[in-house]
């Protein structure tokens, strides 16, 4: 928690304010993205916020008692959702405390959509899928493979792709379209990912399907 709340007080202090992403939510057309912001949101945010949500489900993963594949996707996707709920709780505090008096329904009913719904599914599910790779299949868990290197840098994609896209939206000039263009954007991403997620279920399920026959094949040659 901590890390996170402080890496995206760093982050969007040297970002900058954004149209949609200040308290305000007052487009401006003559607002324009900048080639260090976006290297900073589309690069270093996706790197480093992907090794932060790595550190505790690969540590947990490593223990023999949860080095099953399922428990590694279980424990990115639930270390993923948890950055994504401190992040946005630290990104728009000032709105949360401030209240949304005011302001175009459909801009905060769109907002909570992406914050709420969107963003969290894509970042946790991405994190799921790279510890996932590191449980891997059989006994024990497979550690910092090439596979596990390869589900990392599709999630630090995946994160990238919708970190640039929701940037680039914001300056569109309207704040209510701008959140819904970032609304399809991160469908369209998550919707790749859930593909992606779908085998790595299937290969969880195989796994779990080949220990249990193990098990029974061991009792009856016991007996």
């Amino acid at each position: 928690m901590h890390l996170t709340v402080g890496f995206t007080i760093l982050w969007t202090y040297l970002r900058g304010p954004v149209p949609y992403g200040t308290t305000t939510y007052e487009g401006s057309l003559s607002a324009a993205p900048t080639v260090g912001a976006f290297l900073l949101v589309a690069l270093v945010v996706p790197i480093v916020g992907e090794a932060i949500r790595q550190i505790g489900p690969v540590l947990l993963a490593s223990r023999p008692e949860f080095d099953d594949l399922m428990d590694g996707l279980t424990f990115g996707v639930i270390s993923g959702v948890s950055y994504s709920c401190f992040d946005t709780l630290t990104r728009h505090w000032d709105l949360l405390t401030g209240g949304l008096q005011g302001q175009d329904p459909g801009l905060w009913v769109s907002l909570i959509f992406l914050e709420g719904f969107v963003k969290p599914m894509i970042i946790g599910t991405a994190s799921g899928i790279a510890v996932a790779e590191f449980s891997g299949l059989g006994r024990g868990y497979d550690g910092f493979t090439p596979r596990y290197f390869r589900g990392v840098g599709e999630a630090i994609l995946a994160n990238a792709a919708y970190q640039a896209g929701t940037y680039l939206f914001s300056f569109v000039g309207n704040a209510t379209l701008g959140v819904v263009l970032s609304i399809l954007w991160g469908l369209i991403i998550l919707a790749i990912l859930i593909l992606r997620v779908r085998n790595v279920l299937h290969a969880g399920l195989m796994e779990a399907a080949l220990e249990r026959s193990a098990r029974a094949g061991w009792r009856r040659a016991d007996e």
